[in-house]
């Protein structure tokens, strides 16, 4: 008790409590958020913000905000086994969080991200005038001339590292979410295009629209979502998952 008898180090450890809180509260927003300066959640319209589509050409693209961020990582998968990662969200909605998932982390640290179609990570940096804001290091896998994948997009952000601030390649420690994008057809995309432009993504006060290649020559069929992209409730959709019916089924309602 005696310990206590003196209010400087109760109030240093109420201090260090109150900054282990708000170190916690952030660490919980999605990556992408808007903060204010000090840290916090920064009141920001759910307008989506247009983040420039890593197209066959170019695979890397820069995009600067004018607001802070959470720092962190959105991919975007053309499938995956784990089946509550939801699909991007599409027209004319807010967009769709992204979830964390033990699976894709897995892959990651077994090298195994063939799946991995799109990665935009969020950073923080300070321009030549001191100012501090967000930035999106957004890449997609690597292309040879007929679109075919010649890489994985772990490659690509590896060839971007050197003098791009923050950028960094992803770690099963980052704050990293994922969602499965929807594939050509699904966003008004007829081929014609290089890119399904409505994959938004919801995060805690911005919605992002992140734009993604279609499927190319060496590409799966993204036309036709697997079927550990659906949260299946019940026995009766469980079993009618492994019917041959399903994959035609989900085609003709998600197709547009």
């Amino acid at each position: 008790m005696r310990y206590w008898s003196s209010p400087i180090p109760l109030m240093a450890a109420v201090f260090v409590l109150c900054a282990l809180t708000g170190a916690a509260a952030r660490a919980d927003f999605l990556p992408g958020s808007a903060l204010n300066p000090d840290g916090t959640l920064a009141s920001k319209p759910k307008n989506p913000n247009d983040t420039p589509e890593a197209q066959s050409r170019p695979e890397f693209t820069i995009q600067n905000l004018d607001y802070l961020v959470t720092p962190g990582f959105t991919v975007l998968l053309e499938s995956s086994a784990d089946s509550k990662i939801p699909l991007a969200g599409p027209p004319p909605g807010e967009g769709v969080k992204g979830v964390t998932s033990t699976i894709e982390l897995g892959n990651l640290t077994h090298g195994t991200v063939g799946n991995w179609s799109d990665v935009a990570q969020y950073v923080n940096v300070t321009d030549a005038n001191g100012t501090k804001h967000g930035r999106i290091y957004y890449s997609s896998d690597p292309e040879d001339a007929t679109k075919g994948d010649t890489g994985t997009v772990l490659d690509t952000i590896s060839a971007n590292l050197a003098g791009n601030t923050g950028m960094a390649s992803p770690l099963t420690t980052d704050n990293i979410v994922f969602l499965l994008e929807r594939g050509k057809g699904n966003s008004g995309d007829s081929g014609a295009g290089e890119a399904d432009t409505d994959q938004k993504y919801l995060t805690d006060n911005v919605t992002y629209n992140l734009h993604s290649d279609p499927p190319g020559t060496a590409n799966p069929d993204l036309s036709t979502p697997e079927p550990a992209s659906l949260v299946l409730s019940g026995i009766g959709l469980a079993a009618l998952a492994g019917a041959g019916g399903w994959r035609h089924w989900r085609k003709s309602v998600l197709v547009s």
